[in-house]
């Protein structure tokens, strides 16, 4: 082809591929702002069902620990029920760990950690009360 033919393609394709460059960061960007409010809504949403969670477990008196093993680390007050897996430990009560839960999606402290080791939490499980 002829360079004289070429020169003027190359002149205008440059800043046409400049602006489509600028047109798809713009639309990321958009759909990013479109997610962060819908996960604010989701989160919000969240925070507004651990109050009322909270407000029903403060009706309920607390199971009181039999032995300094048993106790809540949190509040030292309660049975600690909340067992965390992968780590296993078994040292928060109910109401402090819905209260752990609460901390960590207003402060977007996620995913949730152990309070003892730091691992990340993949499963829960509720001790029976006797």
């Amino acid at each position: 082809m002829n360079s004289s033919f070429m020169k003027p393609l190359v002149v205008l394709a440059v800043p046409g591929l400049y602006l489509f460059y600028k047109y798809n960061q713009y639309r990321r960007q958009q759909q990013e702002r479109q997610r962060r409010k819908v996960t604010e809504k989701e989160l919000l949403a969240l925070n507004q069902k651990i109050d009322k969670l909270l407000q029903k477990l403060e009706e309920h008196e607390p199971d009181l620990a039999g032995s300094k093993d048993e106790e809540c680390v949190i509040c030292i007050n309660a049975k600690a029920q909340m067992q965390t897996y992968p780590c296993g430990h078994k040292v928060v009560c109910r109401k402090c760990f819905v209260k752990t839960i609460q901390m960590a999606v207003s402060q977007r402290c996620l995913p949730l950690r152990c309070v003892i080791c730091r691992t990340r939490i993949l499963k829960l499980k509720q001790s029976t009360i006797m």
